[in-house]
């Protein structure tokens, strides 16, 4: 994982960035918070007369998600900004249980366990009574022992053994060190730091602001806010 990493920080440039990885990553930032379900968007007749702040990828939200696609934004050459409406970063991932299951990984091989990103397949179409997206979840599975093994050898994150959770056929569910999410996010948190995305809590997503050919251009977003007083904070853009 560090050689391909180190392809990439070194081939990668901006433009080529955000012709290709930056569209998957800034995805998954916008999915891990919420972006794609609730905001208002407004037209063109609403653009601001100028921008408070410009950024090549806008994150929304600092959990899981939001921070893996920062960090490799980042690393892919892009300007970053995360803005996170609570005081702390981290979202629902810093509390969570802290399991994460990957199928093949070295910690099952040494503990004798026989996975594959098939048999995590067929255990994830089953749990879901067959109505899985196939092909994201193959995805997921397939690219499931590659995201554990970033987590550990670019983020720092260390894990103690291997488990069940419901559905899993085999012992999959990778517990962090921790037992919380919290080792993976403070890891994230420091990477992404240390590789100078910007990173602003407080700050809550109010809407997208649409160019005259209905692309997505920018944001307006509450600044100072604190949750769940949506009279606090200033708008910015």
């Amino acid at each position: 994982m560090s050689e391909e990493i180190n392809k990439r920080e070194k081939g990668l440039t901006r433009r080529d960035f955000m012709k290709t990885t930056g569209g998957a990553a800034a995805m998954a930032g916008l999915a891990g918070g919420g972006l794609l379900l609730s905001p208002r968007t407004t037209g063109a007749s609403e653009m601001p007369e100028k921008w408070d702040e410009e950024s090549d990828v806008l994150v929304i939200g600092s959990g899981f998600a939001g921070l893996a696609a920062a960090i490799e934004a980042k690393v892919a050459g892009a300007s970053v900004t995360v803005i996170e409406k609570m005081p702390l970063a981290g979202g629902n991932s810093i509390i969570n249980g802290g399991d994460f299951a990957a199928a093949g990984s070295k910690m099952q091989k040494d503990a004798g366990i026989e996975d594959s990103p098939e048999l995590m397949l067929k255990d994830m179409l089953k749990a879901g009574a067959y109505l899985n997206h196939l092909e994201k979840a193959r995805f997921v599975a397939e690219h499931s022992n590659n995201a554990l093994e970033w987590c550990i050898n670019y983020i720092g994150a260390t894990f103690s053994g291997v488990g069940y959770h419901g559905g899993h056929s085999v012992k999959r569910a990778h517990h962090t060190s921790n037992g919380s999410g919290s080792e993976v996010v403070n890891k994230m948190l420091a990477k992404a730091r240390d590789l100078g995305v910007n990173l602003q809590t407080r700050t809550k997503l109010e809407r997208l602001i649409k160019d005259k050919e209905n692309r997505i251009v920018g944001v307006e977003v509450r600044k100072g806010y604190r949750f769940p007083d949506d009279n606090t904070g200033n708008a910015e853009y």
